[in-house]
């Protein structure tokens, strides 16, 4: 086990009222993570202020906005949710409310409560040992798939000298957040985790450690005065002093996960808009239909506690379409504190981040070797060797699946199927063909009549066609 990366002094932002501006006091406050077998960890705190939080299993809110402490690298004194059940509580959420139609599942999920607190304190107290034997019916899928989740995030924990917990934990990256203050919006840049789990705020974007570059123009664009804006946007960028010490703390896949999870929740938006509005989605093309379709899909599939991820970037183009059809429908997830204002700036950098990946995606398709060059069978000079009774001999050209032998023939090449006699000029060919390719070689010599090809498996292995 070592230190990857370390935070050697933190930053204490204050705001001047007189200048509209703020002003940053570094001071001396160490915090490191820890790489080990390839995976990076932080430290949980299960003392101190925030013991308080590891109680209970749901802490009086949803999960899903709330961060935990430790996640944000600039400021020591942030995060509010629990630190070891946030995880775990914001995927069960998002899987209720990835599947609502019209009320979300998170409310409508027994145990009830009349509001958000009371929720919490039922769904707390409950102890499924008392109730086990009044339950009629158990989704069996659904629980073995919690069982996995679970066991997924428990594997993610780890203990050193016996009285320290750490947690997997990604890389830390550039966040861009805004949040309303006294007479002003502070729009701040700050060293962070990206959350441990899908972040439904989307007026929160990450960049990677490499890219404070795109951060600040991302602040600057999101800070820009805006007709209709009441009150000032005032950015702020509070960089502390940190060192790298391993490879494992530094990502380069920042943007690709920014891309999937605004297409998660454009997915699910869009989705709950089209089923409370029958016929809307019928405006759209059979190709956004389907995108749509195909990106809720991989949404449902989704599961970030076990890095089961679904791929809906091919789809974002698409969904920001549709979705600025809705007009700027949020539920489960926010664009930010001004729906349009926020959901333009949301757009206008998912269609960024979406081109850049679809030109990005095409040039490698592009440079991606087909056909039999992918596979070295195309023609060449240079002398390959083909096996045949131990022995290494020569194939000067391969040609698709068959292989020519040069004028030094292996002896005794014989045909498994049909015992081609020994002169037969294409000796090392039934080789290749009888050991790999044998319904094929039948095909080509007429040696037997090849019925159909079995469909099963269990046909196949049968029939010899292995």
């Amino acid at each position: 086990m070592e230190t990857a990366f370390v935070v050697s002094q933190r930053v204490r932002s204050e705001f001047h009222a007189g200048y509209a501006k703020y002003k940053h006091t570094k001071y001396e406050d160490k915090t490191e993570l820890l790489a080990f077998d390839g995976r990076l960890y932080r430290r949980i705190p299960v003392d101190g202020p925030w013991s308080r939080l590891l109680g209970n299993a749901f802490d009086g809110h949803e999960y899903a906005g709330r961060p935990e402490p430790g996640l944000n690298l600039t400021v020591t004194q942030d995060g509010k949710a629990s630190t070891v059940m946030s995880p775990l509580a914001r995927q069960f959420e998002w899987q209720l409310d990835r599947e609502s139609a019209l009320d979300s599942r998170v409310v409508t999920a027994w145990p009830h409560g009349s509001h958000t607190y009371d929720r919490a304190d039922r769904r707390e107290l409950v102890d499924f040992r008392e109730i086990h034997d009044s339950i009629e019916d158990i989704d069996i899928a659904i629980q073995h798939e919690t069982q996995r989740t679970i066991e997924a995030f428990v594997g993610r924990m780890l203990v050193v000298d016996g009285s320290h917990l750490w947690m997997e934990c990604g890389a830390p990256t550039w966040r861009v957040s805004h949040q309303e203050a006294q007479q002003h919006v502070a729009v701040k840049i700050e060293l962070a985790h990206g959350f441990d789990g899908f972040d439904c705020d989307l007026s929160r974007r990450y960049f990677a450690l490499d890219d404070l570059e795109g951060a600040e123009q991302h602040a600057a664009q999101v800070s820009r005065k805006r007709k209709g804006d009441k009150n000032p946007y005032i950015m702020s960028k509070a960089i502390p002093e940190f060192e790298v010490l391993d490879a494992s703390a530094e990502t380069k896949d920042v943007m690709d996960g920014e891309l999937s999870r605004i297409g998660y929740a454009l997915a699910t938006e869009c989705f709950r808009y089209a089923r409370k509005h029958v016929g809307w989605v019928d405006q759209f093309s059979p190709q956004q239909r389907n995108s749509l379709l195909m990106a809720y899909h991989e949404t449902l599939a989704t599961n970030y506690v076990s890095g089961k991820m679904g791929n809906v970037r091919g789809h974002v183009l698409d969904l920001c379409d549709i979705w600025e059809q809705t007009p700027y429908a949020m539920t489960y997830c926010t664009a930010g504190l001004s729906k349009y204002r926020d959901g333009k700036i949301l757009l206008q950098s998912a269609r960024e981040i979406g081109t850049a990946n679809a030109d990005q995606a095409f040039r490698d398709e592009l440079a991606r070797p087909v056909g039999p060059r992918a596979q070295n069978r195309a023609c060449t000079r240079e002398n390959k060797t083909l096996a045949t009774n131990g022995r290494l001999w020569p194939i000067t050209r391969v040609i698709g699946h068959s292989s020519v032998a040069s004028t030094k023939y292996p002896p005794a090449a014989r045909c498994r199927r049909c015992s081609i006699s020994d002169n037969c000029r294409d000796r090392a060919t039934s080789v290749l063909f009888t050991t790999y390719f044998p319904r094929l070689w039948h095909q080509l010599r007429g040696c037997v009549s090849i019925p159909s090809r079995p469909n099963t498996f269990q046909e196949r292995a049968a029939g010899g066609f292995l």
